[in-house]
């Protein structure tokens, strides 16, 4: 290519290092760039957990038989690592409320554990005093 300066012609050897490179297809033109889809959760299942774990109800496994019915979608292992990682503060969803398991095996949240417990006692107290009850001889 000559390119004229003043009185001078210089040619100059163009290299056409970039001519691969393009303008992006969505800027090209007037159009827009397609709008992006949302996001699917990975986990829809944690709203149900969160009410299990305030329940208290239920095992790991009975938590993860409930997910698999509920969302046959979801990965098996990684509901079930969900469910194993509630046990651990470092990896747990809800880290401020942390979770345990009860002497029954079953997971609930650590400020719920007192309710746990103390519903069991007076179920086991109520079932006691009813025992009692049937138990009396009607007096004579």
């Amino acid at each position: 290519m000559a390119i004229e300066l003043g009185d001078h012609a210089r040619s100059f050897v163009v290299l056409d290092f970039f001519r691969h490179l393009s303008a992006p297809k969505h800027i090209v033109g007037n159009e827009q760039p397609a709008p992006a889809k949302p996001k699917v959760s990975k986990r829809p299942y944690i709203a149900d957990v969160e009410i299990l774990l305030s329940a208290g109800t239920h095992t790991k496994k009975a938590m993860l038989e409930f997910i698999m019915e509920k969302y046959p979608g979801v990965s098996k292992s990684g509901a079930s690592t969900f469910l194993t990682d509630l046990l651990n503060p470092k990896y747990s969803h809800w880290k401020e409320r942390g979770v345990v398991k009860s002497e029954t095996g079953k997971l609930v949240f650590k400020d719920k554990v007192p309710d746990v417990v103390n519903a069991a006692v007076s179920e086991v107290q109520s079932e006691a005093l009813l025992e009692e009850k049937s138990n009396e001889q009607p007096a004579e």
